[in-house]
């Protein structure tokens, strides 16, 4: 079949194809394997940080950009030859979005490390010394964490000879982990189905992480060999520029005394005495996908990082304490609780303007067959969503409570995950930034808001296993109802297997990192993940347990003085056309994603803002080969990078990506 008469099958043309699918699920598994070896294990680049990370976005971009490619070029010598196979005919950019939206929700199965450590962490790191066993095992859920003290020591410390996996230790907690997870994601999907027609077609939010794949995997007019980006002169002068400077670098791994291009490599400096620490780097990852953001945003971001930072200088300065002595003391720490307010306003904000919506959406539910209002294109049915919201949602709360949490701390969990879900969602969408934060989790936000000088001790070593994972990720689901935007295909035929990809994930990410723990030794990875963070964790619960105190009523008053002036923002914003202060910049400004971004940020408001003024809207656009040639370059340069690393330095890898 010609390749212009396959891009006219409008079977074809919806993207939802067999093998879109098993190519999405194969670059699932890929991900989720090769981002847990590369991180823990080769210490090489963090290939799973960001919310499209390397591990997503360097695998497809390497199948539109070459394999994709030598499929065009293999079929069109056949057909020149009169030879017809069709497993070679090209994908389709609609096809190619689909694998990008399964990688994507894919993506999930990267954070399974963390939960397995915290699952194992009080078995393993228990003492005499630091009285673990006397102070919260008494109160840990038995079925929700392994039992066997000699499996979870093989764990950390690797398999002797001739042992089997006990994956019989495992695997009963496992399954009610995932019955718990999946429950999240179902009640994901359901909350995004209910929010996407409010965030997609009324408020027409950016979606920037959307345009990066969309603008990849675009092709001309006519068929071509080569996708639309790859045809431009200025996009390879990027990618080549960026690709260099890793190369460049990677010069250094042989000959230490090689010359470093120091600008992509990270590292902490200190401008001022008491003044904070500046993460000094320029990422081209983030730089690229910086591009396609609202410069409004881009300059409150930084604009806001410089006020805290002074903020921080004079708490410094001048030893500033607010309240009591806690874990949210420090400098950075009280400002984050600003933003933490800012955060809370904009979520409550987000659900006020769509209060009309939310109307319809419950009309409908309650009545499907009413006419003046549509849900055929989304995700579910109105009521599907709604009674699928209800359920997953009390499951998840009795869920909470056989952990021994007491009902004012899971229904308190539960709002604020449903809250920060929220606030995450919107404020990706409207801002675009592959690295983002929120300012809390719902554990911590829960022993925050609630204090702990009443809790039972069941309730605080209960929130400690359950920071081992969230409930809601509305964030992911949003996005990918924009991206099926690009394949022309119904949403709801694409609800299950969004489920089933997220199972998958979840279900490959169990299985390597208990694998990988097994064959190398967790401990012997040297990481925080599994050294350090939940040993952290654990240690807090231990001290709350020990010395119970209630709520920190100034510390509160610093969270709603930061809900009072992103609410005042926001009212500036929506009042005058002049104001260019945008509250997200506000809210996230001391999150610590954005610490580590600020200089890519300024960096590239700075050149969008000229350009702007020297030519326009115009001009700017201009820029997108070049923006994404530094994008797609320095992935590749990390690629290689990892290829040099695993030939030649193994398990002693080099940090070019985080």
């Amino acid at each position: 079949m010609p390749l212009d008469v396959l891009e006219q099958d409008s079977t074809v043309q919806t993207g939802l194809t067999v093998r879109a699918v098993l190519i999405g699920f194969a670059l699932v598994a890929l991900n989720t394997i090769w981002s847990t070896f590369t991180d823990f294990y080769m210490r090489s680049s963090y290939m799973g940080s960001g919310l499209i990370p390397m591990s997503v976005f360097l695998p497809f971009f390497l199948m539109v950009g070459f394999v994709n490619v030598l499929w065009r070029v293999m079929d069109r010598v056949l057909r020149r030859r009169g030879i017809d196979v069709p497993a070679l005919y090209p994908l389709l950019p609609q096809e190619m979005m689909c694998i990008f939206i399964i990688a994507f929700v894919g993506n999930a199965g990267r954070g399974m490390n963390w939960l397995v450590s915290v699952m194992g962490c009080p078995r393993y790191f228990a003492s005499p010394e630091n009285k673990w066993e006397d102070t919260f095992f008494p109160y840990l859920a038995k079925w929700a964490i392994p039992l066997d003290r000699n499996a979870v020591k093989w764990f950390y410390d690797g398999l002797p000879e001739g042992m089997k996996i006990p994956w019989n230790v495992w695997l009963p907690p496992l399954f009610w982990w995932l019955g718990f997870m999946v429950a999240g994601v179902v009640g994901s999907l359901c909350l995004s189905s209910i929010l996407r027609r409010q965030w997609v077609d009324r408020e027409r939010l950016n979606f920037a992480l959307v345009d990066v794949p969309a603008e990849i995997v675009k092709n001309p007019d006519k068929p071509s060999v080569l996708p639309n980006i790859y045809t431009t002169r200025m996009f390879w002068i990027a990618f080549g520029v960026t690709f260099g400077m890793v190369m460049w670098n990677v010069v250094g791994y042989f000959w230490p005394q090689f010359p470093e291009i120091s600008i992509i490599n990270y590292r902490w400096r200190r401008i001022l005495p008491y003044f904070p620490y500046l993460y000094q780097r320029i990422n081209p990852y983030l730089v690229g996908f910086c591009f396609f953001c609202d410069v409004d945003i881009l300059f409150s971001m930084w604009f806001f990082w410089l006020l805290g930072a002074i903020q921080c200088y004079i708490y410094n300065r001048l030893s500033v304490d607010i309240g009591r002595a806690s874990e949210y003391s420090s400098s950075w720490q009280l400002v984050r609780l600003q933003g933490c307010g800012g955060y809370i306003f904009l979520a409550l904000w987000a659900l006020w303007i769509a209060r009309r919506h939310l109307w319809d959406v419950i009309r409908k539910a309650w009545n499907p067959k009413i006419k003046d209002v549509d849900d055929s294109d989304e995700f579910m049915s109105h009521r599907t969503a709604v009674i699928g919201l209800a359920l997953t949602t009390l499951y998840v709360a009795f869920w909470l409570h056989q952990l021994d949490i007491e009902w004012r701390f899971v229904i308190f969990y539960i709002i604020t995950s449903v809250v920060f879900a929220i606030g995450f969602g919107k404020l990706v969408a409207e801002s675009g930034l592959v690295y983002f934060s929120g300012p809390f989790n719902s554990r911590e936000f829960a022993e925050f808001g609630l204090g702990y000088e009443n809790a039972h001790p069941g309730s605080l070593a209960g929130l400690a296993i359950a920071h081992g994972w969230g409930i809601f990720g509305v964030m992911w689901f949003t996005h990918v109802a924009k991206a099926i935007d690009h394949m022309k295909t119904k949403k709801r035929k694409l609800s299950f297997l969004l489920i089933l990809v997220f199972t998958f994930s979840v279900v490959v990410g169990l299985w390597f990192v208990l694998y990988m723990g097994y064959t190398y030794g967790a401990y012997n990875s040297e990481t925080w993940v599994y050294r350090r963070g939940p040993v952290y964790f654990y240690g807090k619960v231990k001290t709350k347990m020990t010395s119970p105190v209630g709520v920190d009523l100034p510390k509160m008053m610093v969270v709603g003085a930061g809900f009072l002036i992103t609410g005042l923002m926001t009212l500036m914003r929506y009042q005058f056309t002049w104001w260019r202060l945008h509250p997200i910049g506000f809210t996230v400004a001391t999150m610590w994603a954005t610490r580590i971004s600020v200089m890519s940020i300024f960096f590239v408001w700075f050149v969008k803002v000229t350009f702007l003024r020297l030519g326009g809207s115009r001009v700017t656009n201009r820029l997108r080969p070049v923006f994404l040639g530094i994008l797609c370059g320095f992935a590749a340069g990390v690629f290689m990078s990892f290829l040099v690393d695993w030939a030649f330095f193994p398990f002693e890898g080099h940090r070019v990506h985080y």
